[in-house]
């Protein structure tokens, strides 16, 4: 199966929800970003994005995960470094619920069901 690309990513500004300043050229605005479809895999690394596609072209200051739609149970942190979303999971704990584990990233084999995230982007 191929990977999500960033063609496979959709974004959508919330209407009425940019705001810019005249004293500062960073725009605010918040996007519903769509991806997956349960026959793309989730790439190695992370969700590819396209910071232009979010406002911010030359500089994305702030990305903030609001929410997500899915009931998927997975965590979405944005990884700065590699503009990518990446998605985790809780590992199964064998029935010791008070062993701490760390979240485990998707692996390149699993295919995400339809998921719409809502963030908040500030930048230039």
């Amino acid at each position: 199966m191929a990977a999500i690309a960033s063609s496979d990513v959709s974004y959508s500004q919330v209407a009425g929800s940019a705001k810019a300043s005249p004293s500062d050229p960073a725009k605010r605005a918040q996007y519903e970003i769509t991806f997956g479809n349960g026959a793309l895999t989730y790439p190695a690394g992370g969700i590819p994005l396209l910071k232009g596609k979010l406002g911010a072209p030359s500089n994305m200051q702030e990305f903030i995960i609001m929410e997500a739609d899915a009931d998927d149970g997975y965590v979405y942190k944005y990884d700065k470094s590699a503009e990518k979303i990446r998605a985790y999971y809780v590992p199964d704990l064998d029935g010791d619920a008070a062993s701490a584990a760390p979240l485990d990233e998707l692996a390149t084999d699993e295919a995400p069901a339809a998921t719409t995230l809502i963030v908040i982007v500030q930048g230039y």
